[in-house]
């Protein structure tokens, strides 16, 4: 059995799937109020999110109409 590999988006990556700005993704992590993330390394500066809990991040926000 294979082990797949977790993939990680850098804050660009995941603006841009996002059509945010990076002050509104930084505003959103300072809020706890976006995606998952993790800080790589010593310094705060440096974040990746994984792919896994962005995509469920994506599904739990996911507002499907009444009409559909």
């Amino acid at each position: 059995m294979s082990e797949s590999k977790q993939e990680y988006l850098t804050v660009e990556d995941v603006c841009n799937l996002l059509h945010v700005s990076k002050p509104t993704l930084c505003r959103w992590r300072l809020q706890g109020r976006g995606p998952a993330y993790l800080k790589m390394g010593p310094t705060s500066s440096a974040i990746a999110y994984p792919r896994e809990t962005l995509d469920e991040w994506i599904r739990a926000n996911t507002i499907i109409p009444q009409n559909h």
